[in-house]
């Protein structure tokens, strides 16, 4: 969005005499100014994000054929987008409601999903791309484990706005992201578990999620 004008210039040019005499000009200038409109979506109404970000949360049913059942003993009320880096310069615009949810297997490998509303809709999509810093973070400490990022984990479009994965390792576990946004929400889900399963997990938990992030 740009802010412009444009000026229209008269230009009048007055002159008589009954002897040839040098002529003179005389100018008038008027400046006609047009105004236009920016348009900002609105921010999300307070009352409406936490009905929101439940209707956001991975349904268990959605898991349970991977053998997953929900944890509700591990759940968190405040998890970072990112492993690394641990900050984003967009959390100051997230809202106060967040919600977090942790499934887990027989194997003990476990998915967090972890959903805030931004006030500024926009940040959403900015965290998304933000996100990509971690793939800068080469070796990096989460929660007293030591991982080393592997790369970019290939997942096909979900239908998000901004989606991006990744995946860190430590020895033959992996610790896998998937970050995904639809207008003013984001959905972060983590992965802790084999290499093999990682992709499977995450896009089946991504692709049941994304229809489900309304306006």
């Amino acid at each position: 969005m740009r802010h412009g004008g444009t000026f229209l210039a008269l230009l009048v040019l007055a002159g008589c005499s009954a002897a040839p005499v040098a002529s003179t000009t005389a100018t008038s200038s008027s400046a006609t100014p047009t105004t236009t409109t920016t348009t900002t979506a609105a921010r999300p109404d307070p009352a409406l994000i936490e009905p929101r970000l439940r209707q956001a949360q991975l349904p268990d049913d959605v898991l349970a054929p991977l053998g997953y059942t929900r944890n509700s003993s591990g759940e968190q009320k405040n998890y970072t987008v990112v492993l690394c880096p641990g900050e984003l310069s967009t959390d100051g615009a997230m809202s106060a409601t967040r919600m977090a949810a942790d499934w887990i297997d027989r194997s003990g490998f476990y998915l967090h999903q972890y959903s805030v509303s931004y006030w500024r809709v926009a940040a959403a999509a900015e965290t998304v791309e933000l996100s990509r810093k971690a793939l800068e973070c080469g070796t990096f400490e989460y929660g007293g484990t030591s991982y080393t990022i592997a790369g970019e984990l290939s997942l096909p479009q979900l239908g998000a706005d901004a989606q991006f994965s990744y995946c860190a390792r430590n020895g033959l576990e992996s610790a896998c992201q998937l970050v995904l946004s639809k207008a003013d929400l984001m959905v972060s889900f983590t992965y802790f578990g084999a290499d093999t399963t990682a992709a499977k997990v995450l896009e089946t938990a991504g692709r049941a999620v994304v229809p489900r992030l309304s306006a």
